[in-house]
Formats: C-alpha cells, sequence, structure tokens
C-alpha cells in the first residue's frame, strides 16, 4: 500500500512479530519523536505516525532534524554516536539515523543505561546527576534520567566534564577511566584525555585516586586537586576529601599547599594534609612536598585549568 501526497498519514501494526516501520526527512527542520508503542516523523506540511510496530528507522539527510526518544516501563538501553543513537527494550527498538540531535528519556525503568560515544574529532562529554550529553561537530546526543551513563573517547582530544549533587558523591579515577556517583545516578567515562570535575559543595565528597605504572603527580590546594597519571589529568574542583593510592610502581610525587591554618602529619607511608574543610590524603607516595602559601602567578595558573567551572 502506497500513500501519496497525503498531509497526515497513520501505520498501524497489530499482529506482526516483527513489523518495521521507516521514516524519510524533509529538506526542512524536522521533528522525531518515538515511544515502545508510537513513533511519529513532523515536519513543515507532513505528519506520518507508525503505531504498534517492533521496530522503527528514521533517517534524516540534513537540516537541524531531533530525534526525542523515549523509554518503556522497563530497563531500556540508549546507544548513540555520532551519525546515530537508537534506544531499545522489551519488544521495541527505535533508531535515529544522520539526525543533528537526539535526545533520549529514561523515566520509568529502575536500570536504564546509556552509552555514548565519540567521533573521530575532539568531542566534549558533559555528565551530571539528571542529564549527560556528547557533542562534537555536528551532533549532539543527550541523555536524560537514566540510572547509569557511560560516556566513550576513543582518541583524540576529547574532554569529560562531570558534576556532583548536592548531597555526598564519590568520585574514582584510574587511567583512562573515571567514574563519578551519588544518590540516584552513576556516570562513567572511559578513555578521555582530560576529565574535569566539580563536586559541587555536597556533604562529604570524597575522591579516590590510583595512580599508573610510570611517574605520577598529584597536586593539592585547598579544594582543589590536580591528578596527572599515565597521560591522563583529573582536575578535581570543591572537594572535601582526597585519598591518592601510590600503588602501580612507578616514584610518584605529591605536592601538597599548605594554608596557615593546615596540619600536616607523615609517617612514610602515609602523609595528610588537613584543614577545616579539606583533607588531602597520600598513600605510599616516593615523594611528598609540602609548600606554603602559593603567589598570585601560580593561582592564576590555577585558574586557568579550572575555566571550565561555572
Amino acid at each position: 500500500n502506497k500513500a501519496l501526497g497525503f498531509d497526515r498519514v497513520y501505520a498501524q501494526a497489530s499482529t506482526g512479530k516483527d513489523d518495521v516501520a521507516r521514516f524519510y526527512d524533509s529538506g526542512g527542520d524536522d521533528q522525531l519523536k518515538a515511544s515502545p508503542n508510537s513513533t511519529s516523523l513532523a515536519g513543515n506540511g507532513f505528519y506520518n505516525q507508525a503505531n504498534g510496530f517492533n521496530r522503527t528507522y528514521a533517517y534524516s539527510s540534513g537540516g537541524d532534524d531531533v530525534a526525542d526518544l523515549f523509554d518503556s516501563m522497563k530497563n531500556d538501553e540508549f546507544v548513540a554516536s555520532a551519525d546515530h543513537g537508537y534506544l531499545r527494550g522489551a519488544g521495541f527498538f527505535n533508531k535515529a539515523i544522520g539526525f543533528a540531535q537526539v535526545h533520549a528519556h529514561a523515566s520509568e525503568g529502575k536500570d536504564d543505561v546509556a552509552r555514548l560515544h565519540d567521533s573521530k574529532t575532539n568531542d566534549v562529554f558533559e555528565g551530571g546527576p539528571d542529564s549527560s550529553s556528547l557533542r562534537g561537530t555536528g551532533f549532539s546526543n543527550r541523555a536524560t534520567g537514566f540510572d547509569r551513563v557511560y560516556g566513550y573517547s576513543s582518541g583524540g582530544e576529547d574532554t569529560a566534564q562531570l558534576s556532583g549533587s548536592t548531597s555526598s558523591d564519590r568520585f574514582y579515577s584510574w587511567v583512562g577511566k573515571s567514574v563519578l556517583r551519588g544518590d540516584g545516578y552513576y556516570t562513567d567515562v572511559r578513555g578521555f584525555k582530560e576529565v574535569q570535575t566539580d563536586l559541587v559543595s555536597g556533604r562529604d565528597d570524597v575522591a579516590y585516586l590510583y595512580d599508573s605504572d610510570m611517574t605520577d603527580t598529584y597536586v593539592g590546594l585547598g579544594s582543589r586537586g590536580i591528578w596527572q597519571a599515565g597521560g591522563f589529568t583529573s582536575l578535581i574542583n570543591r572537594l572535601d576529601r582526597v585519598r591518592a593510592f601510590s600503588q602501580g610502581g612507578g616514584a610518584d610525587i605529591a605536592v601538597l599547599h599548605a594554608s596557615s591554618t593546615a596540619d600536616f602529619e607523615n609517617d612514610g607511608s602515609q602523609a595528610v594534609l588537613k584543614d577545616s574543610q579539606t583533607r588531602h590524603e597520600m598513600n605510599r607516595f616516593e615523594q611528598v612536598s609540602l609548600d606554603g602559601l602559593v603567589d598570585d602567578a601560580y593561582l592564576a595558573t590555577l585558574d586557568h585549568l579550572f575555566e571550565f567551572l561555572p
């Protein structure tokens, strides 16, 4: 069956086990909305809708087309890359191909998972308790409301920017992998050369840092920390406590900048710098240096490194 010239077209599937619907865009800016039971594509002068299909595919050939994908009441998975994104779950599969923006919305499941993949150019991942996105040249993919979000960098100078909640959060940094988790959310980024984390002044936010088999360096100043390990860099802001572990084999170095009210203890295996608000704990570092207050030039350098902050 074929319908030509109609302003609105509706298709209904009710009996098949693998019914498939395909949507094609116009030359303008179009809007795709896909849920487990119904998918529509609309633009200037047309509206197409498919109900009850097991699989839907929508194709964008250009323009600023936007796709919104909605989850089911069960656990679903969203997967997106530079040229496509799909949301799948029990009994449905909806895929948007070539859209400039793909937004996936999770509200029902208890373990909805999003996986965001980079492009071949330099991209930016932004992750927070409620929403995460990965964007680059010509594309932007966003996941909202997902219980777990994973961001993947395959190379280039990709950057990840993570934001915590106002409750107690935990940040973990390994070589090539960082995790920020808190009440109701889990964000995992892998392969990013630089990870910028703002812990948002929660209650007892803690950063756990793990070294490589090379010589790694930690610099601590008040509520800020810089961790360089195995060619990867983590910039951490508004931390309450940091625990760094030297156990991979390199001659790791820590430089701690003390305020006039800070206490410093070093028993050879553990060095701790603490004041009324922060605690920097270095475990089994080869060298720990304690410096006093820094000058304006050094502070300006730090401010430049942390310029990603709002």
